[in-house]
């Protein structure tokens, strides 16, 4: 019963409580926090020469995830994208 209690509680301050990971704690600005290291990630990218497949597949994989993080303020919308 606690668990649902929580996960109602949760719903209603549409605020999230818990990662469910002990020891990691919520980021209040994730969203924003995601956007910043995203833009540093790709900046840092810039050193690896293009055509590297690791530079390749990082931007990739980093260029969808600032996408979705732009594009969605919701969370759960974010991580359906």
């Amino acid at each position: 019963m606690l668990r649902a209690s929580r996960v109602l509680r949760q719903a209603i301050a549409h605020t999230k409580i818990t990662t469910g990971i002990v020891g990691l704690d919520v980021v209040p600005n994730g969203r924003e926090v995601l956007i910043r290291l995203s833009e540093k990630v790709l900046g840092d990218l810039r050193i690896i020469p293009e055509g590297v497949a690791y530079r390749t597949d990082v931007e990739k994989l980093t260029k969808h995830r600032l996408e979705a993080a732009r594009k969605h303020e919701n969370v759960s919308a974010a991580a359906r994208a």
